[in-house]
């Protein structure tokens, strides 16, 4: 462990001394002429970008919504739309536009997502079948629950020793078997292009390297090479300025040309597993070749929720570890009130929205990694939380319970389920990070893929001998000698143990209606980023789509609300998303303080939600509306032939 400890040194020395940042909000690095400032209230959000954005165009002019009938590609980067729509045009499959995306999206916004990550992927073909596939890094087999006793608090953030086995290339390459139909090494070559030449720092990249981070990339030569510029001035690395040429990768593009050439199993010769687990190793892991051979991808069926209404909808989503049944969960019982969600005082259909969000994630704390399907022995033991959340009589006692005039005591919430009513382990500690993408094909096979490296820049290590920035994902579990801020026990049913998932708020989805003919048709495909935020937004924009009829981008670009239950506090937005106002109604605001909520306005996002919203045409073609977030500085795009 010696090794972990020096790094954590190093680490603590970045923030608390050296490497740059400012006060009083200003960076310290130089401004080009013209550069304004997109400062909010944190000087964390406070970096140079440029007024390049608009509501509802990009920073490279691209609507931020798209409609077509040959298929449509949304994602948080609008140069990997392109990318997947070009896909769609060589008539490739969903799969194989979503592979293209997801693998353009780790070179662009390595911040969020990688290959050195993993994913999860709802597919649901033409037929009506529908599959999930469980692409989530694992822990090391020498990992246990108590791994991280008498370490540093920040050792499960950064170093070899935050670093799960990473699986995003096998389950790319895994859907991509079982649907793909163009070459691989065509949709590999794209992501290999762009980690070779480099792109135009564009300005969420810039927006996203602040000063805490700017100082954890520049503590490391390698991270500091990948990610940043040498200025020509004083010799120092530095953030790029937006449309500035940065993050040329030439070992990450030799890697992804050899796995676009021979396939993945090219990486995981003997020789390269044993020098990448020698890396994690010499970082501070435990991580060994044979985990990473070992460590493997899985296809199972998903979840399906029949939602309460005349819509007769029904939510698609992910077992766990995903925590997509909150999201069910919330649904289910706005859904159940006499009076539709729609058609509700705003403040009154706010407050409910609210009050939904704090039962979920009250049951969440239940949630865990069941382990692969058939497992002899399940991490945990899933089924009777899963019932209860299909279980109308259960959503009926947790919807009664709500008070419209007021919050309700903490002890409240979650039925059985609290953690502080029985006294059980308390919420799983927050995920972060992710990049989300959603697809359709002019077939309508569709994909809805969420992929993540958790925090920003994951655990800040490269690989020398592949250039693969590797994840932070083992921080998403919980460990036992560290209890949160509420004095609550941490969740037991998210210890770590080896090859385990951890729990994750991942949760890409399909909604279905009625078909006309009889049977069920998809009518969206929806998913987010951002830790728990994820499962609130894909909430609200499902609410606003399918219940209250908005625009699709409307829906997605509004103000949202966010409780997980703990911390006690309903956050809002309240700022402007680069060139984006992202507002919501202070009359709304004032009425859910006045019952009793600890308000407190988010100086960021509040999820980042990509859709697409599906409509059966007469003639039994499909009509697509693809939007992506501003959030983010989403675009989306769409086939033309």
């Amino acid at each position: 462990m010696g090794s972990v400890l020096v790094f954590l040194v190093i680490m603590a020395a970045v923030f608390t001394g050296g490497g740059g940042g400012g006060s009083g909000g200003q960076p310290s690095f130089p401004v080009p002429e013209g550069a304004v400032y997109g400062c909010t209230d944190s000087e964390a959000l406070c970096l140079i970008v440029q007024p390049n954005s608009t509501a509802d165009r990009d920073y490279r002019g691209k609507p931020r919504k798209v409609t077509g009938s040959r298929g449509v590609v949304a994602t948080d980067q609008s140069r990997c739309a392109d990318i997947g729509a070009a896909v769609l045009e060589e008539g490739g499959h969903a799969v194989d536009a979503a592979v293209a995306a997801a693998l353009c999206q780790g070179v662009v916004n390595p911040f969020a997502s990688g290959i050195g990550g993993g994913h999860f992927a709802m597919i649901r073909l033409a037929n009506g079948s529908t599959e999930f596939i469980n692409a989530r890094e694992v822990a090391p087999g020498a990992a246990h629950k108590d791994l991280y006793a008498g370490l540093p608090s920040n050792a499960s953030v950064y170093g070899g020793l935050a670093v799960a086995v990473p699986l995003e290339l096998r389950g790319l390459e895994l859907a991509w078997r079982r649907h793909g139909r163009l070459p691989w090494a065509r949709l590999v070559a794209p992501a290999a292009e762009i980690a070779a030449h480099g792109f135009a720092a564009h300005p969420y990249y810039v927006y996203t390297v602040g000063p805490y981070t700017l100082r954890v990339l520049q503590a490391d030569p390698l991270t500091a090479e990948a990610f940043l510029v040498r200025d020509a001035a004083t010799g120092r690395y530095r953030a790029p300025f937006v449309g500035e040429l940065c993050c040329r990768r030439p070992a990450l593009a030799a890697t992804l040309n050899a796995v676009a050439k021979y396939g993945v199993d090219w990486l995981y010769a003997p020789e390269r597993l044993e020098a990448l687990a020698r890396e994690v190793r010499e970082a501070g892991g435990v991580m060994t070749a044979q985990d990473l051979q070992d460590a493997q991808p899985y296809v199972t069926a998903p979840l399906s929720f029949p939602l309460p209404g005349p819509a007769n909808y029904t939510l698609v989503l992910p077992p766990p570890p995903s925590s997509g049944a909150v999201a069910a969960l919330a649904l289910a019982i706005l859904g159940g009130y006499p009076t539709p969600w729609a058609d509700t005082e705003p403040a009154l259909a706010a407050h409910r929205t609210v009050e939904a969000f704090k039962h979920a994630f009250a049951v969440r704390s239940a949630m865990g990694d069941p382990g692969p399907p058939g497992a002899a022995n399940p991490f945990v033991d899933v089924g009777g939380v899963l019932g209860d959340v299909a279980d109308p009589a259960f959503v009926d006692q947790l919807r009664a319970a709500i008070n419209d005039s007021s919050v309700l005591p903490l002890s409240a919430y979650g039925g059985k389920y609290n953690p502080i009513l029985s006294g059980s382990p308390g919420p799983a500690p927050e995920d972060r990070g992710t990049s989300h993408l959603a697809v359709l094909d002019a077939a309508g096979n569709a994909v809805s893929l969420t992929t993540t490296v958790n925090g920003p820049f994951g655990a800040a290590v490269i690989s020398r001998s592949t250039g693969i920035l590797l994840n932070n994902e083992m921080d998403d579990f919980s460990k036992p000698d560290a209890p949160n801020i509420y004095n609550l026990a941490p969740s037991a049913a998210n210890y770590i143990a080896p090859f385990k998932r951890p729990l994750s708020s991942m949760a890409p989805a399909f909604v279905l209606g009625p078909a006309p003919g009889g049977g069920q048709r998809l009518v969206m495909v929806v998913g987010a980023s951002n830790g728990p935020r994820i499962l609130t937004g894909i909430v609200q924009t499902v609410l606003r789509t399918l219940y209250g009829k908005s625009d699709p981008l409307a829906a997605v670009s509004g103000g949202r609300l966010h409780s997980q239950w703990l911390p006690d506090s309903v956050l809002y937005e309240n700022y402007t998303a680069l060139a984006a106002p992202i507002v919501n109604d202070p009359a709304v605001v004032e009425a859910l303080r006045g019952r009793g909520n600890n308000m407190v306005q988010y100086g960021s996002q509040l999820g980042d939600v990509q859709a697409i919203l599906v409509e059966a045409q007469a003639d039994g073609s499909l009509r697509a509306t693809a939007v992506a977030d501003p959030r983010k500085d989403g675009a989306p795009a769409a086939a033309r032939r």
